[in-house]
């Protein structure tokens, strides 16, 4: 079957470029519509290891498309080529340039959505509360205000009722600001938690009373981070 024969024009996988005034970013969008007309989607940004930001709105032509993300306050509205196999329009993001930038996609495949990430148990040693720093690294955005400054962190783990690991992402000095973790997971001494909010991931070994590992957050460099433990459940 022709591609835009049967399905949504927009529907597909899409691969492409974002063209910042300093550099380039590449760029994945999946959107995919089902039986009763609902659309689903998917960004990624490859060069800033993020691969499964949730698509929350599409609105769909035949020859043009708008979508948004707003996990992570952006949005995208262009145009699609006669053939159905490329896509151009502006991406604007609230978090990180507030202006819109021109992205190009060209349609590479059927539309594939990966499962979202689901949380595993988690043992006792994991439970409770952990507290440490995070140092925001260079981002492409040279002009960053926050780079080069300091994240105090708290982060609490607990078993939910199914038996799955669940937390919450608190930092410290913006208390009124708590983030639910959407994934908790364990593989031996290790431990993953991300937080889709704000982008954030974090892999670390347990080691005693500390996880040390790596904190990512979208448009930052990896650094390192030590959260310790500050109580138990």
């Amino acid at each position: 079957m022709a591609l835009g024969q049967a399905k949504p024009a927009a529907a597909g996988r899409w691969e492409g470029v974002i063209t910042l005034p300093n550099k380039q970013l590449r760029v994945t969008v999946v959107l995919a519509q089902n039986e009763k007309g609902e659309w689903s989607g998917s960004l990624g940004l490859p060069d800033l290891n993020i691969s499964d930001f949730s698509i929350s709105k599409v609105e769909a032509k035949p020859d043009s498309v708008l979508f948004d993300t707003s996990e992570m306050l952006s949005e995208f509205s262009g145009n699609i080529s006669s053939d159905g196999a490329t896509m151009k329009g502006d991406w604007i993001c609230a978090l990180l340039r507030a202006v819109p930038v021109p992205m190009q996609l060209k349609r590479v495949s059927e539309a594939t959505l990966a499962p979202a990430a689901k949380s595993t148990s988690i043992s006792k040693e994991f439970e409770g509360t952990w507290e440490g720093t995070a140092k925001v690294g260079t981002t492409w955005e040279t002009d960053n205000p926050l780079a080069g400054g300091t994240m105090k962190l708290q982060v609490s783990f607990a078993t939910s009722a199914d038996g799955s690991g669940t937390g919450v992402l608190l930092k410290l000095g913006e208390r009124d600001v708590k983030l639910p973790l959407s994934s908790v997971s364990q593989a031996g001494s290790s431990l993953r938690f991300k937080a889709r909010g704000e982008a954030v991931t974090f892999t670390g070994e347990l080691a005693g009373e500390e996880l040390k590992g790596e904190w990512r957050q979208f448009g930052f460099e990896p650094v390192a981070a030590t959260l310790k433990r500050v109580t138990m459940n």
